[in-house]
Formats: structure tokens, C-alpha cells, sequence
């Protein structure tokens, strides 16, 4: 007997071609035939009209310049009835303690160059405004913390942060290692906490006939 996941079909896009390479090489190695990954640009996607049940974006719309043009492609997208879940994050929804003085004008920085780059920073708050705005129905939003310590202060300053810094003038980058140093630092205090404030927001298109 066949079971759900025999009969549904998954497809990941990505416009970065080593992403979708990895991916693909990770999906044969795990022996998901039904799940596929495309290279192709989101605001001009190689699908039909109503081609998707369910549509998943995950820590993209932070880096469009054109959200709503975005939205309104993707609810072309969706089949009448079905739904697209979004979780983005809110830079300014992220906190250090006791944080380094030198984190402020760090991330006032990073966030600067994300928006110089066409980017949003702070799309998380917004997003269920967009999705009113653009023809979605049924808007469910809510807001997940994310609390660490040491451990999680750490990967942060090995993994995740430094990969911010391309957000940075030239001129600013040195500064943004002092940041970095003084984050890890952090880290080794046993008073350290990392919160964060993640958003996921999810609606729907109207029925048919609806």
C-alpha cells in the first residue's frame, strides 16, 4: 500500500548553485526520490500557475528587495486552498547579556549593510502585514524564542556571525572582529544568555469559488 509520503512530491529552489548541489547530493545519499532542487530565481519561477499544495520559505524574505512582488508570485503559485508558512527573523529581536559594548554598533552596522544591499533586517514584524496586503486569508502568526548560553553564544561567533560580516564596509570589519572576540568571551561567562525572537507566519489562498 502506498503510503502519504510516497505521494508527495518536494521541491527545494535555491538560486545558489553549490547549495543546490549539496542539496541533490544529500537527497540521493538519503534515497528521496521524491524530493528535488532547482537553481532558479524566485521572481521568476519555472512553475505553473497553481502548482503547489503548500509553499515553505525559510529565512529568505529578509534578503528580497521586492517582498510584496515576491508574495504575489507565490500566491500564484499556491493552489486555491492551500497555505505558505514564512519563518524570517527580526535582527533587532536579538539579544546579548550581559552584551559587550561593542555589539551595538556592530549589528547597527550589519544591519545598515544588509538594507544597502536591497535587503531587510526587520522583515520578521512585517511579514503578516504583507500577507494581509497580498491576497493571503487565514493569517496565523507566531512568535518563537530562542534562548541559549555558552554553548549556543559559541557556535553563533564560530558559524553564524562571521558569515554577517560581508554586510560590513571594508572599514567596518575590523571593528566587527573586536565584536566577534568580544562575543566569544562572552560565551566563557557562566552569566551569558542569548535570546532571540524568531517569527513564522502562515496564510492561505481562498477556495475556489470561495
Amino acid at each position: 500500500m502506498a503510503t502519504l509520503s510516497d505521494r508527495l512530491s518536494v521541491v527545494g529552489v535555491d538560486r545558489n548553485e553549490v547549495f543546490i548541489e549539496k542539496a541533490t547530493r544529500l537527497a540521493e545519499e538519503s534515497e528521496l526520490p521524491n524530493l528535488t532542487y532547482l537553481m532558479a530565481d524566485l521572481y521568476d519561477p519555472p512553475f505553473p500557475a497553481d502548482a503547489f499544495d503548500f509553499i515553505y520559505a525559510r529565512l529568505v524574505f529578509m534578503h528580497l528587495s521586492e517582498p510584496e512582488s515576491a508574495l504575489r508570485i507565490l500566491h500564484h503559485l499556491l493552489k486555491p486552498g492551500g497555505r505558505i508558512l514564512i519563518e524570517d527573523a527580526d535582527r533587532d529581536c536579538m539579544f546579548f547579556e550581559p552584551a559587550p559594548e561593542s555589539f551595538p554598533e556592530y549589528w547597527r552596522n550589519v544591519q545598515n549593510g544588509q538594507r544597502r544591499r536591497g535587503g531587510d533586517p526587520n522583515v520578521g514584524r512585517k511579514l503578516a502585514s504583507y500577507l494581509k496586503a497580498n491576497k493571503f486569508n487565514d493569517i496565523c502568526i507566531e512568535v518563537q524564542p530562542i534562548l541559549g548560553s555558552g554553548a549556543e553564544i559559541e557556535f553563533m561567533v564560530q558559524e553564524l556571525l562571521p558569515t554577517l560580516n560581508e554586510y560590513l564596509e571594508p572599514s567596518l570589519r575590523a571593528q566587527g572582529d573586536v565584536a566577534l572576540r568580544d562575543l566569544a568571551q562572552l560565551a566563557q561567562d557562566p552569566r551569558a544568555t542569548f535570546l532571540h525572537f524568531w517569527f513564522a507566519v502562515s496564510g492561505g489562498r481562498a477556495p475556489a469559488g470561495s
